[in-house]
């Protein structure tokens, strides 16, 4: 009988046991602790110089030539403002009213020929100050280092939750900075020795040096090799980088699963806000219509 009592006991133990397991909640995963993130001293990289003096007789000189071979085809064109870059050197227009700013932008060639750029020049609307401007490179290009964009205001003081980058300057010597937060996809394109490694090597510099593991994670996709220098970065998602077709095709369907796993989770959040602010009744309801108002 103790034996047959003992048996029963156990068998309805065991039928119990999975029963109140699966009513119990699972544990939430423990959050992974980094160490402390240590970044670059920005003492590491170079200072440049990269201010440019173009001569002014070559300044003279290209503003005639504009001038002139605009006038060639009954544009009466003014070089109003010159600005100096470190790579090109930007030629204000003012133009007359009547004629059509497509119709100077479209003498780019006709320019180029008279400055003899051989690497052409750019024309195009500038709305900012109402003129046409015309790019022409400089026979001498400074270069532009990394340190001077990395004590921008702008990068330094941005807000919290953003992801900044430094690229470069414009003509006028600003800085360009984007965030990455507010960009669905970035697209760097150019042909070859335009600068697009260098233009990535910055972002991802720039990044590093402003945001700890705890805030950005990367993955690299290298094919070609150049981005061996990251090799053991600690914020890195996979602990290598790239090279492989097969490994990069999973890697990204990784990352689609998860942003579309956040993207519900975001969504069902916002959904569960709005339940519990109906619930305590903190919105205000619309009054209910008369409907033998309404039909009359």
């Amino acid at each position: 009988t103790r034996t047959v009592t003992e048996y029963t006991r156990r068998e309805r133990e065991e039928r119990i046991a999975p029963a109140s397991a699966e009513a119990a909640p699972a544990p939430e995963p423990k959050r992974h602790i980094y160490r402390q993130y240590v970044a670059p001293d920005y003492s590491l990289f170079r200072d440049y110089n990269d201010s440019v003096m173009v001569p002014q007789e070559e300044i003279n000189r290209n503003s005639q030539a504009i001038e002139e071979c605009l006038a060639g085809f009954k544009i009466d064109a003014e070089v109003v403002k010159v600005t100096c870059g470190a790579t090109v050197t930007r030629y204000d227009l003012a133009i007359p009213g009547n004629v059509s700013v497509n119709t100077v932008v479209k003498r780019d060639e006709e320019i180029a020929m008279r400055l003899h750029a051989s690497d052409g020049v750019n024309v195009y609307a500038n709305r900012a100050n109402g003129t046409v401007s015309v790019d022409v490179p400089n026979a001498t290009s400074a270069t532009v280092g990394l340190r001077s964009l990395l004590y921008a205001p702008e990068y330094v003081n941005s807000k919290p939750g953003s992801l900044m980058f430094v690229i470069g300057k414009d003509v006028e010597g600003k800085p360009v900075i984007g965030n990455i937060v507010k960009m669905k996809q970035l697209l760097v394109a150019g042909t070859t020795g335009s600068g697009k490694s260098v233009c990535l090597h910055s972002m991802l510099i720039s990044l590093i040096c402003k945001y700890s593991p705890e805030d950005l994670r990367l993955i690299l996709i290298d094919p070609k090799g150049e981005f061996t220098i990251y090799e053991g970065l600690p914020h890195l998602m996979i602990n290598e980088i790239i090279s492989d077709a097969q490994k990069a095709v999973t890697a990204l369907n990784w990352a689609i699963k998860e942003w579309n796993a956040d993207t519900l989770s975001s969504s069902k959040r916002r959904v569960r806000a709005c339940l519990r602010a109906i619930s305590t009744n903190t919105t205000q309801t619309l009054p209910r219509t008369n409907r033998n108002c309404a039909k009359s």
